[in-house]
């Protein structure tokens, strides 16, 4: 018998460890940066998003380039409504959503507790 697999399923398991770095490692050009301020600027946002209790505003051209399946809900939400996202947190959806602006990786505190959570939203909007 084939103890790889249980009724057709791959089961993984895997634990991360991380070091923290002596010096910094990873240092956001200004491009990032400047990219981070525009996901934070609400009055030129043309999208918006309802994740839980919170309403979360995004820019088209952005999720155009950088998260193809997200942009293509914003697309087939045409009333001017907020875009409803089912099951991810508000949390995981900004992570997401700065990781798209600026390339901005969860710290490894980030990564450690809601790890499973950001690699499997990522998967779901092609990020």
């Amino acid at each position: 018998k084939n103890n790889i697999l249980s009724d057709g399923a791959l089961f993984v398991d895997f634990s991360l460890q991380f070091k923290e770095p002596s010096s910094p490692q990873y240092l956001p050009s200004s491009l990032s940066m400047k990219m981070l301020q525009v996901l934070h600027n609400v009055d030129d946002a043309d999208v918006a998003f309802k994740v839980g209790d919170d309403t979360v505003t995004a820019h088209k051209a952005i999720l155009r380039m950088n998260a193809p399946v997200l942009f293509d809900c914003c697309d087939e939400n045409n009333d001017g409504l907020p875009v409803t996202i089912n099951d991810i947190t508000p949390e995981i959806f900004r992570i997401l959503l700065r990781y798209v602006y600026g390339d901005k990786v969860p710290d490894s505190t980030e990564i450690v507790d809601e790890g499973k959570c950001i690699i499997t939203a990522a998967d779901r909007f092609g990020i």
